[in-house]
């Protein structure tokens, strides 16, 4: 019987780290995205860690 709670209790621990590790993925490729997107719109961030529009040349 105490293997069983042993066994249990680790598929939990599991399930419950597998979900962290989805979740931490998801909102990496979310910043990854909003990045991407933000420099495609040619908005930089400069080195003061503000963001201003560059326009560059036509």
């Amino acid at each position: 019987m105490v293997w069983f709670i042993i066994v249990l209790y680790d598929k939990f621990i599991c399930i419950s780290l597998t979900k962290l590790l989805e979740s931490l993925l998801c909102v990496y490729l979310h910043c990854f995205i909003d990045i991407e997107a933000t420099r495609s719109l040619g908005i930089v961030e400069d080195h003061h860690h503000t963001i201003k529009l560059y326009f560059g040349t036509f």
